[in-house]
C-alpha cells in the first residue's frame, strides 16, 4: 500500500491527504481480499508474508471485520486462510509455499 500526501499548493491540504489515505486504504483492502480469494486454493503463503508488515496490518482488518461478518463466504476466502495467513506473519516463519 502506498500513500502519497503533499501539503500545500492550490489544492493541497490535510483534508485532502487524508481523504486520499483513506481511500488508499479502501483500495489496498480490496485488492488484498481479491488476492486472498485467488490465493486461498493454492494455500499460498509466502506470496503474503513476504510482502511484509503493510500486509500483515491489513490482514488484521480484515480479520477483524470478516469475524463480525454474518455472510463469511461473501469475500471469496475463508476466515481460517486468513487467521492461518495472520499467525504466520505473528510466528515470523513460514509454513509451506
Amino acid at each position: 500500500m502506498a500513500a502519497y500526501v503533499t501539503f500545500g499548493g492550490p489544492e493541497g491540504n490535510q483534508h485532502n491527504a487524508a481523504c486520499s489515505i483513506l481511500e488508499d486504504k479502501a483500495e489496498a483492502l480490496g485488492e488484498l481480499q481479491s488476492a486472498l480469494a485467488l490465493g486461498e486454493p493454492g494455500g499460498f503463503i509466502m506470496t503474503f508474508v513476504s510482502k511484509g508488515k503493510p500486509v500483515a496490518d491489513l490482514l488484521e482488518e480484515i480479520v477483524a471485520v470478516k469475524k463480525k461478518d454474518r455472510d463469511v463466504n461473501e469475500a471469496g476466502f475463508s476466515l481460517s486462510y486468513a487467521k492461518k495467513l495472520l499467525s504466520v506473519f505473528k510466528a515470523g516463519t513460514p509454513s509451506s509455499n
